[in-house]
């Protein structure tokens, strides 16, 4: 490819190359956080994607099981965790955007922003940032997740995501890119994220 002039080859297959080991590692979070037992579950009053969902009153009960949670059997000692993110897969954003209770909050002088007209969803909800994740999709269908992000936990790179320039092997005849990371998922704050289940039907 170097010989030829045809980089961009190269440049294609690293840049994929990056995007597994993104999704690796985001897959792994996920699934610390589907496993571990102190992350709270939920399930939903009604599927979103069903015509009476009630996916703002979802949202608050959750909202006030992460706030009031503490030390077991010590509710008056409450963490004071407030969670601010939603990560929803990419069927639960469709239930969304189509949902009449979701609808609801852009009637009439915010009509303009509503999803349905604009065809995305808002990058805020309900005071929560909106996070759509094709990996939710895969690892945990039916499910969103709300947490308060930075709180959680997270990746801790021991050696961050690197991409070297390719360089040359004499030796061989070739030449060679090197991609490295070095991480370990934290979740230290479990019960600062909290399942919703149901979310869509099966």
């Amino acid at each position: 490819m170097v010989n030829r002039n045809n980089v961009d080859r190269v440049n294609t297959q690293t840049k994929q190359i990056k995007n597994t080991f993104v999704r690796t590692w985001d897959s792994a979070f996920f699934l610390s956080l589907l496993n571990h037992p102190d992350v709270h579950t939920m399930p939903v009053s009604v599927a979103w994607d069903q015509a009476n969902s009630k996916i703002r009153h979802d949202i608050a009960e959750a909202t006030s099981v992460i706030e009031d949670s503490g030390p077991e059997g010590q509710a008056e000692n409450y963490f004071g965790f407030s969670p601010d993110t939603l990560v929803i897969g990419r069927r639960t954003r469709t239930d969304l955007i189509t949902s009449d209770d979701f609808m609801k909050a852009y009637s009439d002088k915010l009509v303009d922003q509503s999803p349905a007209y604009t065809g995305t969803l808002p990058g805020n909800f309900v005071g929560l940032n909106v996070m759509v994740s094709r990996e939710m999709d895969r690892l945990a269908p039916g499910r969103a997740l709300l947490l308060e992000r930075n709180t959680v936990g997270g990746i801790g790179d021991e050696r961050p995501l690197r991409v070297t320039p390719l360089y040359e092997r004499r030796e061989n005849e070739s030449w060679r890119s090197d991609v490295v990371r070095q991480s370990a998922i934290v979740l230290d704050q479990p019960k600062a994220a909290l399942w919703l289940t149901g979310v869509t039907t099966p």
